[in-house]
């Protein structure tokens, strides 16, 4: 297992990561049928419709996957993202960020939980989904100490903070070239004349792997994400502070005017939450943004 570059999606980790949650996205890679077919398909869509090879030959080329640049037609990537928007991708988040802080998983090189978070956060922008504040929060402080490819990393922080980076509903190009593009190119084929074929870079969690962030980072990354765990406490339609579901007038909750998603039954409540609001937030949220509105 090795790595081909130094960015997204362009070592063999990333791709398996891909596979695997796309498979648990409802998307899986083959399915063997009658006569030894293949059939490659969404499980659930709102019209039932299947995507069926008949060659396993054209798995490559006609696999449906959460990644957005592994998909044939533009018309399979808005199916996959209605999809993922539909409640997957939160169902997805939510598993492995339980399991993130459940800490069964060893710290060294990073918690796997963590990275697979980041690369499914990274799929999802190139399909266009929409990203929760609190998603994009936990991908900041996530990245920094679970990639050790130095591209990978300045990749995502774009993506999250600009310039150019992703907005919802708009598919994001991390511009980085495919992993199978990459083993085929000239470049790859010429770094990898004097050395172990596949193992030109190093994987994220090989013995040929850079070596991994200062242990800090990944003890600022468990302080983060426990902050927003903290501030996550209390649904988004439910007040941040106090969990109440209305306010005490029936008039309708406050929102946050920055992020648009956390919720108060009052300004008492928006003023009690926002240290906490704004720790987790990861720089969403500043004080100007004090007040609901």
């Amino acid at each position: 297992m090795g790595a081909w570059g130094l960015g997204l999606f362009q070592s063999d980790d990333d791709f398996d990561i891909v596979d695997d949650i796309s498979e648990e996205a409802g998307f899986p890679q083959r399915i063997t049928g009658k006569q030894g077919n293949h059939i490659i398909g969404l499980k659930t869509t709102a019209n039932g419709k299947k995507f069926v090879c008949h060659l396993s030959d054209d798995l490559a080329k006609n696999r449906l996957s959460i990644y957005a640049d592994n998909n044939k037609s533009q018309a399979t990537k808005i199916a996959i993202r209605e999809h993922l928007d539909g409640g997957k991708l939160q169902e997805l988040i939510d598993k492995y960020t339980t399991k993130y802080h459940a800490k069964e998983e060893e710290a060294f090189p990073a918690p796997e939980s963590g990275y697979i978070l980041c690369i499914l956060g990274a799929c999802a922008t190139t399909l266009g989904c929409k990203l929760l504040a609190s998603f994009k929060a936990q991908l900041r402080a996530l990245y920094p100490a679970v990639f050790h490819l130095s591209e990978a990393q300045g990749q995502l922080k774009k993506a999250l903070d600009g310039p150019g980076g992703f907005q919802d509903g708009t598919p994001y190009d991390f511009g980085s070239v495919g992993l199978q593009e990459l083993m085929t190119s000239k470049k790859a084929d010429a770094e990898c004349k004097r050395g172990i074929f596949g193992m030109n870079v190093g994987g994220q969690f090989t013995p040929f792997a850079p070596k991994p962030p200062p242990a800090d980072l990944g003890v600022k990354a468990r302080v983060k994400m426990e902050l927003i765990k903290e501030e996550g406490k209390h649904p988004r339609d439910a007040c941040g502070q106090c969990g109440k579901s209305t306010t005490e007038d029936g008039k309708a909750m406050l929102v946050c005017s920055r992020c648009k998603e956390r919720k108060y039954c009052s300004k008492e409540c928006q003023v009690a939450h926002w240290p906490l609001h704004k720790a987790a937030g990861s720089g969403v949220c500043q004080p100007k943004y004090w007040f609901a509105q």
